[in-house]
């Protein structure tokens, strides 16, 4: 093996997020201590990066997080794109008002946004979420497309 390789950033994405995550303390710290993350194990038969599956190291931690804000990024930038081509397809529809959504991204929200929905709700988001685009990019040969599929069902 190389030392250095490419990644696909989505099917890390997916392994992370299939990943057991907990709130968990050392047997050695009191009670009232607690740390949030992965069991080492659990990391360990999901990414398998060294032979040790009893701890978690920082530099594959922050590489697996980087590798996962990429492709989040990745992804938004697609869905912005949908969201644009389908508000411009909606632009020329006489539906009530409709209108296309500028496809900016937005620095913060100083009051929540709330969108109608299809379906008839409407989707708020809470105070003080910020949404920024991240400067970093995958590339494109290591990455391939976004996949397609139904979101994840969570229970």
């Amino acid at each position: 093996m190389t030392p250095v390789s490419a990644v696909n950033g989505f099917t890390v994405l997916e392994t992370v997020a299939a990943l057991p995550v907990s709130t968990w303390r050392y047997l050695w710290e009191s009670e009232d201590v607690r740390h949030l993350g992965p069991m080492a194990q659990d990391w360990h038969a999901a990414f398998g990066f060294n032979r040790d599956d009893t701890t978690i190291p920082v530099v594959d931690g922050l590489g697996v997080s980087l590798v996962c804000i990429q492709a989040l990024n990745r992804r938004i930038d697609e869905l912005t794109a949908e969201v644009g081509r389908l508000g411009e397809s909606a632009e020329g529809s006489p539906q009530d008002g409709a209108r296309a959504d500028t496809g900016r991204p937005c620095a913060s929200f100083a009051d929540p946004p709330t969108f109608d929905h299809p379906a008839g709700d409407t989707v708020r988001f809470p105070a003080g979420r910020a949404i920024s685009a991240v400067a970093v990019a995958l590339a494109p040969a290591a990455a391939g497309p976004a996949p397609r599929r139904a979101p994840a069902r969570r229970s």
